[in-house]
């Protein structure tokens, strides 16, 4: 049971250690995606996803009620919720990075969204890791995240379920 100092994370395969497994892949561009033994920050991350040369998307879906997130919990206590991901662009083509969070609620309709603006990379770039987080306090629902992905970046969505 986590509570609002949690460290672990509600994701399932954050880290692509079971290849695409816990993802639902919603494009799947050009030769799709992959995952891949890269260089990363943390060197606790071996395996990072990777995109093509088209728009890949994967999304998951957390029902946290399913995971033991009560409504009382979560309506008397309303935790900061944490919202993290790393990204980084190949050397010898453009790309683009993006990602949204969505709390959602009975109905699957969007409360809370996180969607910071998309991040462009030119061909021939050196840019390093990048990490993209935000804390925020939200009434009604918990989330503790600490994903690594995307090698080569384009859109990736999370969706959250709650009530």
């Amino acid at each position: 049971f986590c509570v609002s100092t949690c460290r672990s994370n509600l994701l399932k395969n954050p880290r692509a250690e079971d290849g695409l497994q816990g993802w639902e892949i919603v494009k799947n561009g050009g030769d799709g995606w992959l995952t891949e033994n890269r260089g990363h920050p943390d060197d606790t991350v071996t395996k990072c996803f990777l995109t093509s040369f088209r728009l890949c998307l994967k999304q998951q879906l957390i029902d946290l009620k399913e995971r033991g997130y009560s409504d009382a919990f979560m309506d008397l206590l309303q935790p900061p919720i944490r919202i993290s991901d790393w990204y980084s662009p190949r050397y010898d083509c453009g790309s683009e990075y993006q990602i949204c969070v969505e709390l959602l609620d009975q109905r699957k309709n969007p409360i809370r969204t996180f969607q910071p603006g998309r991040v462009s990379f030119q061909q021939w770039n050196k840019e390093p890791w990048c990490q993209v987080s935000r804390v925020t306090h939200a009434v009604k629902f918990f989330f503790c995240s600490q994903t690594y992905s995307q090698r080569v970046v384009v859109p990736v969505c999370v969706l959250l379920y709650s009530r």
